[in-house]
């Protein structure tokens, strides 16, 4: 990145694309799309204190509660689908 300018408001940057697309989780940002680079970097600030022990313990548990919400996506459309089905022989 390299600053470009400044404004009132903050700066003017030019990025690669790899870098902006790191920014906005790999999709492909509008112009006029904002940011908050604050919250980025105060997350990674809380990442880098933890331990070891307390990223791993912190990785666990999101991969937990992936497959705890993939299951509840599961049987959600499973009754979207029963409820279809049913609303389809009512009209019959």
């Amino acid at each position: 990145m390299k600053v470009i300018a400044s404004t009132k408001d903050g700066f003017i940057c030019e990025m690669s694309r790899r870098e902006l697309y790191k920014i906005f989780n790999d999709t492909t940002p509008n112009i006029g799309d904002e940011s908050d680079l604050e919250k980025l970097f105060e997350t990674l600030a809380a990442l880098r204190n933890l331990s070891k022990g307390q990223f791993s313990y912190l990785a666990n548990n999101i991969r937990d509660l992936q497959k705890k919400f993939e299951s509840v996506q599961d049987a959600y459309d499973k009754l979207m689908l029963l409820d279809e089905l049913r609303a389809a022989r009512e009209d019959e």
